[in-house]
This record gives C-alpha cells, structure tokens and sequence, in this order.
C-alpha cells in the first residue's frame, strides 16, 4: 500500500472513532470532575458533623456492641464492612447487606455514633447530585450494558489515539515540534492546537482510554 494511501486510511479511522467517542468522553469528563472532588463539594455544603458534641474525654462504646446494637435494630441484614471516616469524628459506619454472598450493589449504610452507640444517619445512596454523577459515569444508569458500550467507547478512544499517531508522525517530519501556524487560516490552526494537545498528553489519555 502506498503511502498515500496508508495515511488516507488513518485518517479516515481517526475521524470515525474520534467522532463515534467523543459525545460519550465529553460525558465522562463532566462527570467525573465532581466525583474527583467529592469531598471538597461536600465541605463547601458546609454540613455540620454528625456526632453531636460531648464532653472532652466521653468513652467511647466498644465495637461488638455497636456491632450487636446495628444486628438488633437490622435483623434482616448482615454486617460485611466496618470503616471509620476521617471527616466524621466520633462515628463509626457500618455497611449491611441482605447476605454474604449478596451482589456489590446491595448495600446501605449505618453511621452510628462511638459514644452512645445511637444510629446516628443512614445514607440515601440512590439519590442525589453525586449519585446521578456516578451512575452517568459507570453506566449511564444501563447496568452491565452501559459499562460495557462505555468500554467500547474507551476502546475507540485507544485506537483514535494510535491512528493520530499514525498521521502525526509523517506530518511532523516536515515541521518543528510545538509548531502552530497562526498566520494562517483558522482551520490550519486549530489543527496545529489539537495535533500538540495531542501528542502532549497522549500517554496519560491512553492510560485514562485503557484503564477505564
């Protein structure tokens, strides 16, 4: 195959599986950004803590009755997780699902407080603004399907990446690296800002494409 040839058909992959995948990456880029800073969005709520405030020095309540006080007031579900959160002082979050052998969605949370081993709050998990973000970002809301047409999407970010690779080096063979010809017409230079932005960050969008 000539070379011309070869770069026609690059570049006709490029265009397709960048435009097939873009709509869907754009997606998980506006969605994801909110999930990367959960806990600052959290703390801009300006929440106030969950434990209420108690003398310096209270006890606290030992983990086999918390643990005996959440099995008594949820007798149909079993403990699989006990994690304590930094950001909550002074409570313990248990999480109960129907069984051991129960299915990784089938959870809730009991926060229960270290001093008076009072249930202090149960999360709604399925609800809300960061519960929106999370499921467009898993699977637009479509289950096993929606993760995998995402990771089919994630598979034609890789191969749209390798393809401008593919276009990028004959290219550059006759310009300097960085170049962007700004006096030239606008198309020419948004192509030169998207072939460097390209190149520039193709290692981390391939490993973003791969892993996800």
């Amino acid at each position: 195959m000539s070379t011309a040839k070869q770069v026609k058909t690059w570049f006709q992959i490029h265009k397709w599986t960048s435009l097939i995948c873009t709509v869907f990456l754009l997606m998980l880029c506006l969605t994801g950004l909110p999930l990367i800073f959960t806990e600052e969005i959290e703390e801009l709520e300006g929440r106030p803590p969950l434990a209420p405030s108690m003398p310096a020095g209270t006890p606290t309540v030992p983990l086999e009755r918390l643990a005996e006080t959440v099995r008594q007031q949820f007798p149909k579900n079993v403990i699989r997780f006990v994690y304590w959160d930094e950001h909550e002082p002074n409570t313990t979050t248990f999480t109960l699902s129907d069984s051991m052998t129960a299915p990784a969605d089938n959870y809730k949370l009991v926060i229960m407080d270290n001093r008076t081993a009072h249930v202090l709050e149960e999360p709604k998990l399925q609800e809300g603004f960061m519960y929106v973000m999370l499921q467009l970002h898993i699977n637009m809301f479509m289950g096993l399907k929606g993760e995998l047409f995402l990771g089919l999407m994630g598979l034609l970010f890789v191969v749209a990446i390798v393809s401008g690779l593919m276009l990028y080096s004959p290219i550059m063979r006759r310009f300097d690296f960085g170049m962007v010809r700004t006096e030239k017409s606008t198309r020419l230079k948004w192509l030169d800002l998207h072939n460097l932005l390209g190149v520039v960050t193709v290692v981390w969008a391939t490993v973003v494409g791969f892993t996800g």
